[in-house]
């Protein structure tokens, strides 16, 4: 026979008592009992507290329920049955029915020995369905049962019972909320996904870096690297993935004195393989005019040495980028680009300047093989020239007569200085030698027709970011002037005041604002600079500057840190002329322009009038450039840029110099002090080379 259906069988069977009691028991030994003392109260006609025990006729109907006779036991083993005024069994009578009925409990229990009885569909409590996500997902931290009510305890105190773990449509709604949260943390991989304890891509990336850096930390270490600020964080280039250069260095010098690599590895925790190659390079005989420098220090035993030398070249030959501008046009590709250092043809400037005590600067123009022999190099000079601001360069073969005819022409317009400067600022006085006199005139913009010229930015900017209020001149390539023309402060991401006039350079290029006179009168500065962007960026480098002609005085100057305001020492009673201009210009320090944006503000007052940058500029920043005042004069204010590299157009006169106090003073007889003590100092011999 078939083993399943035998079992099938047999199965039933085995849920019987295994040796039930003859029928006629409970007749001759119980049921007597019952008659004589229960029947009179429970029986069929008479069920006191709907206790029938005459229905009881045989064994198999006593142990079909058993929870009657439980309590047939207890009130007859506590006394309380029969009741007193009844008549009562003997102590042999009641002993003989406690224990026929004990046994055919037993037999009962025995029989259904396994079966938990009727089992509840019930749902994972509040705390058994938090471990279990918890388990699944591994993120300790979920509370995804956090919003679910609270688990009822039931009868029995405790909060697993099925009878009380129920299931309704809000519950339904909890659970479906609930399994979204944690489906936020899942991650997606290539391969399957991952649970993280948070739900942004950035904490994503992040943890995924940690664990990169992490593996690399066991190999690497982190000191002796460079903090750069992007995005207002400060970030360690090389953190934890440094080689430790150190460590390795020192271990290769134990090779010298005849130890194997693969020994010195093993003490010194490092990696054989690398090592080897380190020693391996350092021990070869080929010639190199990279290695051959760290092979003489390696001999030596000199490591600080080495490793100098070898930073050095790192820093020569890999670029770190900023984060903030990968991807952009002509922007870096990558955090970190690898930069050849062999170039066809490399252009070079220097300074000449003469030492202390010689008047004479010697230049050599030195060429050698790198180290590979001379086969097939050959150097050629290209136009060796001076390069000399606000001229052409001049070749170095006609130098000796350039300087000769400097040296007559400096001589001439040293000597009629005074006059020049006395002639210029209206005064009586002698006459001028017309070189001086046409050289000062040229240098100050007092010659009539002596414009100034400007790179004024021509593109229209009709709206920033997502805001049609915010408009300007320049931007793309270009440096940028923006103007708010509401009462609504807004991120672009710069902040953006109510009605703010913001520059922003660009890595080559300065931007500047400019006001040009319309009057001849003494006028009155006051500035202030504020960065839009302080959170992240190195700041700016600003200047206030008063251009005539083709000369520059410096007013004020500085450098913005942080979000802290600059205001700019007001300048009291500057003396302008009509087309004079007082520029603001903001430099990116370093080549950076990450974050330059920065909020101006400007007003000038003199002769009963006064102009303000805000006021002009936001109400219609689109309507010109130049742009007209308020009271309608065209051509006041001029957006322009300048490159960063240089000084710009025009000589700039140093703030406090002599000149530039003659040139912002209109006292006639401190203009005639200040020009004599010029010419003095001009014509006067140089200080001894010790001074």
């Amino acid at each position: 026979m078939n083993t399943r259906r035998l079992f099938a069988i047999a199965a039933p069977l085995c849920l019987l008592p295994a040796a039930l009691p003859a029928q006629d028991a409970f007749a001759r030994d119980l049921q007597p009992l019952l008659k004589q003392y229960c029947l009179g109260c429970h029986s069929a006609a008479r069920h006191a507290g709907d206790l029938n025990l005459e229905r009881f006729t045989a064994t198999a109907d006593v142990l079909k329920i058993p929870k009657v006779w439980e309590k047939v036991i207890e009130q007859v083993s506590l006394g309380e049955m029969p009741p007193k005024v009844m008549p009562q069994p003997s102590v042999a009578e009641r002993d003989r029915l406690l224990a026929w009925v004990r046994g055919a409990l037993r037999q009962a229990a025995e029989a259904r020995a396994g079966d938990p009885g009727p089992v509840v569909l019930r749902r994972l409590n509040n705390a058994e369905y938090t471990f279990t996500v918890r388990d699944l997902t591994g993120v300790p931290t979920l509370e995804p049962a956090r919003e679910f009510p609270a688990d009822g305890a039931a009868g029995e105190g405790f909060t697993n019972t099925g009878n009380s773990l129920v299931m309704s449509p809000s519950m339904v709604t909890k659970y479906l909320d609930a399994a979204k949260e944690i489906a936020n943390h899942a991650v997606l991989l290539p391969d399957g996904i991952r649970f993280s304890p948070n739900i942004s891509r950035r904490d994503w990336t992040n943890e995924s870096l940690d664990e990169i850096r992490a593996f690399y930390q066991q190999f690497t270490e982190s000191g002796g690297s460079e903090t750069v600020t992007q995005q207002g964080i400060a970030l360690d280039k090389n953190r934890g993935g440094a080689l430790p250069l150190r460590k390795y260095l020192t271990a290769s010098l134990a090779a010298r004195d005849g130890q194997t690599v693969e020994a010195i590895a093993r003490r010194e925790k490092l990696s054989p393989k690398y090592l080897a190659m380190i020693v391996g390079l350092l021990t070869g005989a080929s010639p190199s005019p990279l290695v051959d420098s760290l092979r003489r220090k390696w001999r030596a035993g000199d490591v600080p040495a080495m490793i100098a030398e070898i930073e050095e070249w790192q820093q020569t030959l890999w670029k770190f980028s900023s984060v903030g501008h990968i991807g952009k046009l002509d922007g870096p590709k990558a955090w970190m680009e690898p930069v050849s250092p062999v170039v066809a043809k490399q252009e070079f400037r220097t300074k000449l300047v003469a030492p202390p005590g010689s008047s004479e600067v010697k230049l050599y123009l030195v060429a050698e093989d790198a180290g590979d022999g001379a086969a097939a190099d050959a150097v050629i000079w290209l136009e060796p020239r001076i390069a000399i601001a606000g001229r052409a360069p001049v070749p170095l073969r006609e130098v000796r007569g350039m300087v000769a005819a400097l040296s007559k022409q400096r001589e001439v317009i040293v000597a009629d200085t005074a006059a020049a400067l006395q002639a210029a600022a209206g005064l009586s006085g002698n006459a001028v030698n017309p070189v001086a006199r046409n050289a000062w005139f040229d240098y100050l913009g007092v010659t009539k027709g002596a414009g100034i010229k400007l790179d004024l930015l021509t593109s229209r900017i009709e709206k920033a970011a997502t805001f049609a209020f915010i408009q300007g001149w320049g931007g793309g390539k270009q440096p940028s002037l923006l103007a708010n023309s509401t009462a609504q402060h807004v991120r672009i991401p710069g902040n953006m005041k109510a009605h703010a006039v913001a520059l922003l350079p660009t890595s080559t290029h300065k931007a500047a604002v400019a006001w040009r006179s319309p009057v001849a009168a003494p006028i009155r500065i006051e500035a202030t600079i504020t960065p839009a962007h302080a959170e992240c960026g190195n700041g700016v480098a600003w200047s206030l500057e008063l251009r005539r002609g083709g000369t520059r005085l410096r007013l004020r100057e500085g450098t913005t840190r942080g979000a802290a305001p600059v205001r700019v020492p007001t300048v009291e009673s500057l003396s302008t002329q009509p087309g004079d201009l007082i520029s603001i210009l903001l430099d990116p320090r370093d080549g950076n322009a990450s974050c330059d944006l920065t909020d101006i503000g400007l007003t000038l007052s003199g002769g009963g009038q006064q102009w303000s940058l805000t006021r002009d500029l936001t109400a219609n920043v689109l309507a010109a450039n130049p742009h007209a005042d308020s009271a309608g004069r065209p051509d006041i204010w001029h957006v322009y840029s300048e490159p960063v590299a240089g000084a710009g157009s025009g000589t700039v006169i140093p703030a406090g110099s002599l000149l530039a106090r003659w040139q912002g003073t209109d006292d006639l007889a401190e203009k005639r002090n200040l020009a004599s003590a010029l010419q003095s100092l001009l014509t006067a011999a140089p200080p001894p080379a010790d001074c």
